[in-house]
């Protein structure tokens, strides 16, 4: 192994049990503060699902976790193969649609011939994302995507001056609302991931900050 290889390996070094602490936590107080049931989730048979699922049964239990396989006429059937492997070692009960006659309705509307890649690529996925959030309305749930916005909010909290910010100027800078972000941080607190205290100048400004715990965390995760 040479020294770039050494320097990879070490940059991708993550506390692997801390990170799921802290995203598991976080699925488990989202619901609970959105008082919903549990969650939807899209399984691909791609590794950021089946994550997702794996998260979500260890924060919720696989009876609050409802997967959805989304399927296009042409995908893989390896990809139907491996999601189902994913629902089964988790014990997730799942639901197929089959987004086949959504999708080519319509192009075929659109009577423009050859449609390219990325356009399809683009309707299918949102077809997929329409599904979900019509399944967990029905459900009492929320939709379980793999973007993750707390570790966007961690890196914009590590960026600010001494690691410090107010959860104002968080919200402007990860494009979130400040009550968005003070339920995004409430169980990083928990975890001593972040804490928040008054701003010496303004009793009024709660202020969050990074823990050392925090400042490992970002450190870790940034590659």
């Amino acid at each position: 192994m040479n020294d770039t290889e050494f320097w990879i390996r070490d940059r991708l070094w993550l506390n692997a049990e801390l990170a799921v602490t802290v995203l598991a936590g976080f699925i488990r107080d989202a619901v609970e503060t959105s008082r919903t049931e549990g969650v939807v989730v899209g399984l691909s048979g791609g590794v950021d699902s089946a994550l997702a699922a794996a998260l979500a049964t260890r924060a919720l239990g696989a009876s609050r976790v409802h997967a959805f396989q989304l399927p296009y006429r042409t995908s893989n059937p390896d990809s139907l193969s491996d999601a189902e492997a994913v629902a089964t070692a988790f014990e997730l009960e799942t639901t197929t649609f089959d987004i086949s006659p959504m999708v080519d309705l319509y192009f075929e509307n659109l009577a423009e011939g050859e449609i390219d890649k990325v356009r399809l690529g683009n309707k299918m996925a949102r077809e997929r994302m329409s599904i979900l959030f019509d399944q967990a309305k029905k459900l009492g749930c929320l939709v379980l995507g793999t973007s993750n916005k707390t570790e966007i909010l961690l890196e914009a909290l590590d960026r600010s001056p001494n690691s410090r910010a107010s959860r104002v100027d968080l919200a402007t800078a990860v494009g979130m609302t400040p009550s968005g972000v003070t339920r995004a941080l409430r169980p990083l607190e928990k975890l001593r991931i972040v804490r928040t205290q008054r701003a010496e100048r303004d009793a009024r400004l709660a202020l969050a900050t990074l823990t050392d715990a925090g400042r490992q965390l970002v450190a870790e995760t940034s590659v």
